[in-house]
């Protein structure tokens, strides 16, 4: 991977998108730390190239490895900082997969309540998107699992 990155040096963009990919695949081989600082890297350059949905993946994509990294706290404020600078420029399919890292992450704080309150927001994105039906499933799934949680049968 190292050999592709010199030859797009007139890309930067290419070449963030290479990044972002390598730490994606670094992260999935459960190689945490350099995925982070590919992602960290990724996220900072499509940031200073104004690419806002690719900021946002990126930025999502660091939240999971801190999900899966035990570092949910970092998560949880990396996300919801992102949700109070930029949520007007957010599109709702954006903004429903950041509502669904940030509800798992608080559910691994025990904070059921205010998980769940992102997966209804979530699933009210999801119903005027009319994503498929196995998608809603899912999310209502998570919903009911919150709910049981909580003692709210």
């Amino acid at each position: 991977m190292k050999n592709i990155l010199p030859k797009t040096k007139n890309s930067p963009l290419l070449r963030t998108k290479i990044k972002h990919r390598l730490g994606k695949v670094l992260y999935n081989n459960h190689h945490y730390d350099t995925s982070e600082v590919y992602l960290s890297d990724a996220l900072d350059t499509f940031k200073k190239l104004g690419h806002f949905e690719l900021q946002t993946r990126a930025l999502s994509d660091l939240a999971n490895l801190y999900h899966n990294t035990g570092r949910y706290y970092e998560g949880i404020n990396l996300l919801t900082h992102h949700i109070d600078e930029y949520e007007s420029q957010l599109t709702p399919v954006l903004l429903a997969s950041l509502y669904h890292s940030i509800a798992r992450l608080l559910e691994q704080v025990d904070q059921i309540k205010h998980a769940l309150m992102y997966k209804l927001k979530k699933f009210e994105i999801e119903a005027k998107l009319e994503v498929s039906e196995s998608k809603k499933a899912g999310t209502l799934y998570a919903i009911a699992v919150s709910y049981s949680d909580i003692g709210n049968y």
